[in-house]
């Protein structure tokens, strides 16, 4: 049986697996996704993150919000924060934000900080992000331009976003950070899989990458538009088996189609830009169910913790020999099985999934269309 500590070392520990269970244990939280802005300058064809389609930044939390959300959390016992995107980079106070929690959670906090990096251009900015920020996730589609075009806008513009974005983690090199602790985040969707081994050589062999933390692409928001290009599940296996390889760790299979795996999934709920919280940063704005400009933290996960957390998939997820580190990946049970309770029919691993991936495949590929733009927070 693959352990904890097998998984973990290869994260180099950026993930607290081993403290995440004893919280799990106690059903308590130790992460928060802290999606600051929608704003981005990638333009990514698949990007599930602009639910809306288009930014609008006039609801987004303030910087006085943000700290008091945080205040909450420190309180909870929360530990790790997770900034996901958009680009926290495009907010003015992004450094304000994360020195905030520095001084308040003080050594015991962990920042795993998200970006494409292309809005790094100078090196104080750098630097500064060196000071503050623990891990970075690095969103970067390919090694390749040509491929880099494919998920992207063909303009001048998305030329040069690429170079920009390599530029922007070199200037991160230049500056001092530690490779080990930079995580790739190439999404697992059709055009990038052909140069996927090339991006891996790349980034692992010669940037010096620690891990790849790169999840299955889901048609939501902008991606609807490409829903087409959702990827076969031998294609999902054939990258998490490159990933296994390249992290020198068979281990790592046992994640299935995940990222990280149960343990950062059932300790960790998200809050998007407007304040609004749901289960995971990948799920619809739709699926938020409490207002934290309405409500406390604290108190929101006291009442929803059985809407927020799927502790016991049901199906093959629930039973499977890997469930104590992995219970599929929720929003792919959610979008692929239209049950987030349900099992991840995109896994290898589920006998049971292949029938239902197929169907949920052969279903996109005639649609011309997927749901409208939606509110920010549901209730609202």
């Amino acid at each position: 049986m693959v352990e904890i500590k097998d998984i973990s070392k290869c994260y180099r520990d950026a993930y607290q697996f081993e403290k995440r269970a004893e919280y799990a244990k106690q059903n308590k939280l130790y992460g928060l996704e802290v999606e600051i802005t929608r704003r981005c300058f990638s333009g990514c064809s698949y990007c599930y993150a602009s639910f809306v389609k288009k930014w609008d930044t006039s609801n987004e939390l303030t910087t006085k919000e943000w700290k008091r959300i945080f205040d909450q959390a420190i309180d909870m016992g929360i530990r790790c924060f997770s900034w996901p995107g958009g680009d926290a980079l495009l907010r003015s106070d992004w450094d304000i934000l994360l020195e905030y929690l520095k001084e308040k959670g003080g050594d015991e906090v962990r920042h795993f900080f998200a970006s494409p990096f292309s809005a790094l251009t100078d090196y104080r900015k750098a630097k500064r992000l060196v000071e503050l920020a623990d891990d970075l996730l690095v969103h970067f589609d390919s090694i390749n331009k040509s491929t880099f075009l494919e998920t992207h806008p063909v303009n001048r513009c998305s030329s040069a976003e690429w170079e920009r974005s390599l530029r922007g983690i070199h200037l991160l090199l230049d500056a001092g950070y530690d490779p080990r602790h930079m995580h790739l985040a190439v999404p697992i969707i059709k055009p990038l899989i052909k140069d996927m081994e090339a991006t891996f050589d790349y980034f692992f062999d010669y940037i010096g990458v620690g891990s790849y933390a790169g999840g299955v692409f889901k048609p939501a928001g902008r991606g609807w538009d490409v829903a087409r290009l959702v990827p076969s599940r031998a294609e999902i296996r054939y990258v998490y088996e490159l990933r296994a390889k390249k992290m020198n760790n068979p281990a790592m299979l046992a994640l299935g189609p995940t990222a990280t795996g149960k343990l950062y999934c059932e300790t960790t709920i998200a809050v998007n830009p407007e304040g609004c919280v749901k289960g995971c940063d990948t799920l619809p704005d739709s699926e938020t169910i409490a207002d934290l400009r309405q409500e406390n933290l604290k108190d929101v996960w006291e009442k929803n913790k059985d809407s927020l957390k799927c502790p016991v998939p049901e199906g093959h997820c629930g039973v499977c020999e890997n469930r104590h580190i992995c219970y599929g990946c929720r929003a792919n049970a959610y979008y692929f099985g239209r049950n987030w309770k349900g099992s991840d029919p995109s896994c290898w691993n589920n006998p049971d999934g292949s029938e239902v991936y197929n169907e949920y495949l052969t279903g996109i590929g005639a649609a011309s269309e997927g749901p409208g733009p939606e509110s920010a927070c549901r209730h609202q």
